[in-house]
């Protein structure tokens, strides 16, 4: 499934502030306040305000051109470099982490390349990798295990050397007779080597560290480049190197992700958090990959484990609510939406998803108060009027319904997608039908039945139309395998007819999925 342009442009803008040491943010609009903080520039305000916002939850509409949004963001693109502080020696290199609660300063700072940033909460997530990149994952680990099995069998070689040497001296000083004068020089030479190797160990473990630290700087700058396919093989190479490197298979992981290759972004999650179970942006991205292959068990199960770890993290709450709302389950849902507007009151789209997740378990006084809240902070979403005025309807508050129904109506109602799939399905299930008639074939009639049954799945009907199109195509399914002349066409052909009668597929626009609610960016992070 291909991406919108506003999200396409909206990436070519995280892209430029960061390779401008702007960002990771909380949210778009602190990435914009940091970027006219650092840069001096609105260019980015002016992106999210008036084209943005407004093409992700707006409806794709916005008053702003394509044409406009692209001459915006090569502005944004064209910026000048923030002046660098100048670097600071240190003896080790710091050791990288995914997060600090240390407040940082306010003036400009380097962008760190091996910071691991956060998945996105909402959005879409259907994107995955192929058989192919499972095979390439296998391969990666089997090449790590190769290497580790390499410098196992020199690590042997050495410690057998440095045993049979061991024994020389001890056979050689079991011959001599030791004086107190020889043992005390033994004792200094031993404690001397002994020292020596410590910090032999010491410079090792600081170059391996170092090598790591430039092997990420290096990942990001060609990632921040465009280069991608530069980016993982620099990092595969550090999981060779230094398996046990946590963070090179979370930031290994996070490009995976940020590419929608989510098994192989699974695979390398899991592999570091063997290594750093304690590390809870992992565990969140974990979940937000997982729920992107529609394993939504496992997703709930490593979300859950990263609010365990804090739970004042909103971004796994978010997460946790959008899983939980894709598995029906809305009362838990919600409350984790709630958990989230508790944190962070000025998150429009949470309080969005509340309002939508009680109106579902039927708190309708409950969603009304929380789509209120929503739509002081967006009031230009036609999608929030209608569900608003849904709820009031049912509370019996008919004026106020009427007053949000013309707020939706004088913003313009979006127009639900056709799926490209749902045609596909219908040509299907009538290819089918002539084929159960012409060779009286049970299994064809079957491929019919299953074909219609999808297409009407993949309409996302609700429950009134769903009724009346099932009423109708039980018997004329039944059809499909009945030996009489020109029976399953016809019959099939009366039930494609009246299940466009009824969903009005002619009104609808076309596109990959339906449209009735918001949509909020595929980042972990809530609206500003």
């Amino acid at each position: 499934m291909s991406e919108a342009s506003h999200t396409i442009l909206w990436k070519r803008v995280t892209s430029a502030l960061h390779g401008r040491a702007v960002g990771p943010a909380s949210s778009q609009g602190a990435l914009a306040a940091e970027a006219r903080t650092k840069l001096g520039t609105d260019l980015v305000e002016r992106f999210l305000n008036g084209y943005f916002f407004e093409r992700q939850y707006g409806g794709g509409n916005s008053a702003m051109t394509e044409e406009q949004a692209e001459a915006l963001v090569r502005q944004i693109e064209n910026l000048p470099q923030p002046v660098a502080p100048a670097p600071v020696d240190r003896a080790v290199p710091r050791g990288v982490i995914l997060e600090a609660d240390k407040p940082m300063s306010a003036g400009p700072i380097l962008r760190d390349w091996s910071m691991l940033e956060e998945a996105e909460a909402y959005g879409e997530d259907e994107r995955r990798g192929s058989p192919l990149d499972a095979l390439r994952q296998l391969v990666l680990e089997w090449r790590v295990r190769g290497d580790a099995r390499c410098r196992e069998r020199e690590r042997l070689k050495v410690a057998a050397v440095e045993a049979r040497e061991s024994e020389a001296r001890a056979r050689a000083r079991l011959k001599e007779q030791a004086s107190a004068r020889r043992t005390e020089e033994e004792a200094a030479a031993r404690q001397h080597a002994q020292q020596k190797a410590a910090a032999e160990k010491q410079q090792r473990e600081a170059r391996a560290a170092a090598e790591a630290e430039s092997l990420l700087q290096t990942a990001g700058k060609l990632r921040g480049e465009g280069d991608k396919r530069g980016a993982v093989a620099v990092l595969g190479k550090l999981v060779r190197q230094q398996p046990d490197s946590a963070m090179g298979w979370f930031t290994l992981g996070w490009y995976f992700g940020r590419d929608g290759n989510f098994r192989r972004s699974t695979r390398c999650y899991k592999n570091g958090l063997k290594l750093d179970p304690g590390q809870k942006t992992a565990w969140n991205n974990l979940g937000h990959d997982l729920r992107g292959m529609r394993r939504y068990k496992a997703s709930e199960q490593a979300l859950r484990q990263a609010i365990k770890l804090d739970p004042d993290y909103v971004t796994a709450w978010a997460n946790l609510g959008t899983t939980l709302r894709e598995m029906k389950n809305l009362s838990e849902a919600a409350s984790a939406f709630h958990e989230v507007v508790r944190h962070r009151e000025t998150d429009g789209a949470a309080w969005y998803w509340l309002g939508v997740c009680r109106a579902g378990c039927g708190d309708h006084r409950g969603a009304v108060e929380a789509l209120q809240r929503a739509s002081v902070m967006h009031p230009d979403n036609a999608s929030l009027w209608i569900q608003l005025a849904d709820s009031l309807r049912r509370l019996g508050r008919t004026e106020e319904a009427a007053q949000a129904r013309a707020k939706a109506n004088a913003l313009g109602i979006p127009t639900p997608r056709l799926r490209r799939e749902v045609p596909l399905l219908a040509l299907v299930a009538v290819i089918a039908s002539f084929g159960a008639d012409r060779l009286g074939s049970t299994l064809l009639g079957l491929a019919a039945t299953g074909a219609f049954a999808a297409m009407v799945a993949r309409l996302s009907l609700d429950r009134v139309r769903f009724f009346w199109i099932a009423v109708l195509a039980l018997p004329l399914l039944a059809l499909q395998f009945i030996e009489a002349p020109h029976a399953a066409p016809i019959a099939m052909g009366v039930l494609l007819v009246w299940t466009a009668a009824v969903t009005k597929i002619w009104r609808y626009q076309r596109g990959k999925s339906a449209t009735g609610s918001p949509q909020t960016p595929r980042a972990n992070q809530a609206l500003s």
